[in-house]
């Protein structure tokens, strides 16, 4: 049965699973393909490559492992689709047996083990749960196999948020641009904490960026892996982590993860990494650099603040006030704590008098002691005889004179496009207006009018199936906000139904395929085919959509099944004795449909505790 499966994975490189080149080179490992079995692929005490799971995925290299398990690349040989299986093997408390692919755990360890085992079971149960959620990696399957259990999920980007702000040439993203990428991330880890996930692990590393400029989370792992005191290998991020997961006298939860968001939020505005936790606790320095700080809106800056606060009970304790902190309008900043400050910048050599309306004169001319004082003007001689005559040239002297200045200065301001320098001395005139709420309107109706003029509208889609294509779904300066001319204002638009594709469900029996397009969320409406008796019955034909085709999610879409194959006796034309007439018709042997277990309906996978606890007093 195995052998037959490997069969399936022709053609493909036994490592990863892509398609191969005629080269004989693997496009994604980038290197000569593996020798043909796979020997060589993983090293002890990592799966061998090509082991079979749960009589349908096929095992590829190991991509990375911590305290509580291993990832693969791995084959799903049914939907005939690379995807990635994170197998439960905490290397502290286990072993593998003399044939390399059974697991077990120690007998002084059973009982941690038992529990570790049952929390990656109810997480990843979890997970799987939250298919719908488009920021977070979907859950396909869990399967009990080889003495354990392992999770099955989709075949993920590669390329990380370091990799990808690395990439970015400036290694820092503007805020419009962040808001863009990270807001999404926020809405998901939302849902995650309201069905009783938290993560614990938010990174760089974790945070994975698709060709579509949209981010995912994944690196998901139990508890016991995320604190310091935790009876497995811990994995920490250092800068990330906050400071419960180091000591554990402080309690965990949503506020953890909050930390680690902030934390990598920081690290996309600034280009630097934050100071780890523990030092912070010791000697708090933790600065936003003065010419990040000025680009960045105040409230940005507030919320970040707040939200990177090292004691839990300080700082910000759930998304929905993150969220409300990052898109409050300027005016209702409120005085930022000491804990975080402003680096300044070095002063420049010749300060000017920098006036700045609403504001006081934040740096002044210095004045050398050496500098000459101009003696005072002589007292003004008396007037001449003729008197109106002279006083009438010199007005008309001081028009001509005036009138030269000023179109010289007007030259010089408005035409010569230079920097603009404004002092206490000069009256400037700051246009304002009034944001409306844009929430609701027709954005290409939006671009008509004078907005765009007047504002720096930053735009991003998000798919949405109640807002239609086009129209504003929220916006980043709420209502009401007095703001200049050129305020940069942050819109997300729908893109209408989010779209995804249509999976390769064929060979499926009907119950898995359509539990599968279920959780996709898709409708599901079945048809049958005829069947001669050289197919399997009950398995699916095809789908309409096809395999491959672009179709939006709440679809509805039809599964052609195989009808069962009928066994029938052609009435005989020839005269037959009577021996041959009762010589009865050997049965027609037909194949049973392959059915793929549901592994929720088994007795210890459903021991499974309900939720992931907040509390680390509570996680055993």
């Amino acid at each position: 049965m195995d052998e037959t499966l490997i069969t399936l994975s022709a053609g493909l490189c036994p490592a990863c699973f892509s398609q191969l080149d005629g080269s004989g080179l693997c496009p994604r490992c980038r290197a000569a393909t593996p020798v043909p079995g796979g020997a060589g692929i993983n090293e002890p005490p990592c799966l061998p490559a090509r082991t079979v799971v749960g009589s349908r995925y096929i095992i590829g290299s190991a991509i990375d492992r911590n305290g509580d398990g291993v990832t693969y690349f791995a084959f799903d040989a049914v939907r005939r689709v690379r995807c990635r299986l994170r197998e439960f093997y905490p290397e502290k408390t286990a072993s593998r047996r003399a044939d390399n692919t059974t697991v077990e755990f120690a007998p002084d360890k059973a009982e941690i083990c038992e529990d570790c085992r049952e929390r990656f079971v109810s997480l990843w149960l979890r997970l799987k749960e939250c298919a719908s959620l488009s920021s977070v990696i979907t859950v396909y399957d869990l399967v009990l196999d080889h003495g354990t259990v392992c999770a099955v999920y989709e075949d993920v980007p590669e390329r990380t948020l370091r990799d990808y702000l690395l990439g970015s040439g400036a290694g820092v993203l503007t805020w419009e641009r962040a808001s863009a990428l990270f807001m999404p991330v926020l809405e998901t880890l939302k849902s995650l904490h309201a069905a009783g996930v938290i993560h614990r692990g938010i990174s760089p590393s974790t945070l994975l960026v698709g060709s579509d400029g949209r981010i995912k989370l994944t690196g998901f792992s139990i508890t016991q892996v995320r604190t310091a005191s935790g009876e497995l290998d811990a994995e920490l991020f250092a800068g990330y982590s906050a400071i419960e997961q180091y000591d554990p006298s402080y309690r965990q939860g949503p506020w953890t993860d909050i930390y680690a968001f902030a934390a990598v939020l920081y690290r996309a505005l600034t280009g630097s990494q934050p100071i780890d936790a523990p030092t912070r606790a010791v000697n708090d320095k933790l600065m936003i650099p003065a010419r990040f700080a000025e680009q960045l809106p105040a409230y940005v800056i507030n919320a970040l603040i707040n939200a990177l606060q090292i004691l839990p009970s300080e700082r910000t304790g759930s998304v929905e006030q993150f969220r409300a902190e990052l898109t409050a309008s300027p005016a209702a900043v409120e005085a930022m704590p000491e804990s975080i400050t402003i680096e300044p910048e070095p002063p420049a050599e010749d300060p000017v008098k920098i006036f700045r309306p609403g504001s006081e004169i934040v740096a002044s001319a210095s004045v050398s002691p050496e500098t000459p004082v101009a003696p005072p003007a002589p007292d003004p001689p008396p007037p001449p005889k003729n008197g109106w005559k002279i006083a009438l040239a010199v007005i008309l002297a001081a028009l001509i004179v005036g009138g030269v200045a000023f179109a010289f200065f007007w030259i010089r301001s408005g035409k010569a496009g230079g920097d603009e320098t404004t002092t206490a001395a000069e009256t400037t005139t700051v246009r304002q207006t009034t944001i409306p709420n844009f929430v609701g309107w027709e954005y290409s109706a939006l671009t008509e009018q004078a907005w765009p003029e007047m504002l720096d509208l930053q735009v991003s889609t998000l798919p949405s199936a109640t807002v239609k294509a086009g129209v504003v779904i929220s916006q980043s300066v709420p209502e009401g906000t007095v703001v200049d001319y050129g305020t940069s204002v942050f819109l997300v638009v729908s893109s209408g139904p989010e779209k995804t594709t249509m999976p390769d469900v064929t060979g499926m029996t009907y119950n898995d395929a359509e539990s599968y397009l279920t959780k996709m969320n898709l409708r599901v409406e079945k048809s049958t085919k005829y069947n001669d008796g050289s197919q399997i019955g009950g398995t699916v034909a095809e789908t309409l959509p096809a395999p491959g085709e672009e179709i939006e999610i709440g679809q509805t879409v039809t599964v052609v099944v195989w009808d069962e194959a009928e066994t029938t006796t052609e009435p005989e034309t020839e005269t037959t004795t009577e021996a041959e007439t009762e010589t009865e018709t050997a049965p027609v042997e037909t194949l049973a449909p392959l059915t793929v277990i549901d592994e929720d309906d088994d007795p210890e996978t459903s021991s499974a505790p309900a939720t992931e606890e907040y509390e680390p007093e509570d996680d055993g």
